[in-house]
């Protein structure tokens, strides 16, 4: 499947320049987590999150009207392209640790967001790729300096699911029992 099938098109941005109050109030209008940061050219250089913008209000103390995008801004940003695979976002997902992905075109400018969220929707109405979608997200969520789980740790869950619904679907394998009338 496509990027351009399941990212959220137009996506918000701000500059470095901006106050975190005003990317905050973007964030919560457009009731989402990311902001591509934007160069004069519009080309993106950058992301924020909300918990970039709360951890640095939080950690210097200042109200957000005090604080710049540039203050808290992620650099370097990885993006992929509109006609790449969703593999192609999940690998990068997972080999930077990140939920979303700035989606480009090819002058770098922002023209939507993957997220594993997007992901994990399509592979649900596709019925297939919850493998991907469990490996990414097993390698994003864990602690900052804690290793990633090893993919294998998925397996024996995945094999107890598959048998516990093969068992669902033959039955318990037992015959019904009888049972006697009258006495």
């Amino acid at each position: 499947m496509k990027i351009e099938e399941v990212m959220s098109a137009a996506p918000r941005t701000c500059r470095p320049e901006d106050d975190l109050a005003l990317a905050a109030s973007e964030l919560w209008v457009g009731d989402v987590g990311f902001l591509p940061v934007v160069d004069g050219d519009g080309c993106i250089f950058a992301v924020v999150t909300d918990r970039d913008i709360c951890m640095c209000a939080y950690t210097r103390g200042l109200p957000l009207g005090e604080l710049c995008v540039q203050d808290c801004m992620s650099e370097p940003v990885h993006t992929c392209r509109p006609h790449q695979d969703t593999d192609h976002a999940i690998e990068l997902m997972a080999e930077h640790r990140v939920r979303r992905l700035p989606v480009v075109d090819a002058e770098g400018h922002p023209v939507g967001v993957i997220s594993l969220v997007d992901v994990a929707r399509a592979a649900m109405r596709q019925r297939k790729g919850y493998a991907s979608v469990a490996r990414t997200l097993n390698g994003i969520a864990v602690p900052h300096g804690a290793p990633p789980a090893p993919p294998d740790e998925l397996r024996p869950a995945a094999r107890r699911r598959a048998r516990n619904a093969k068992t669902a679907r033959e039955g318990t394998g037992r015959k019904p029992s009888s049972t006697k009338k009258g006495g």
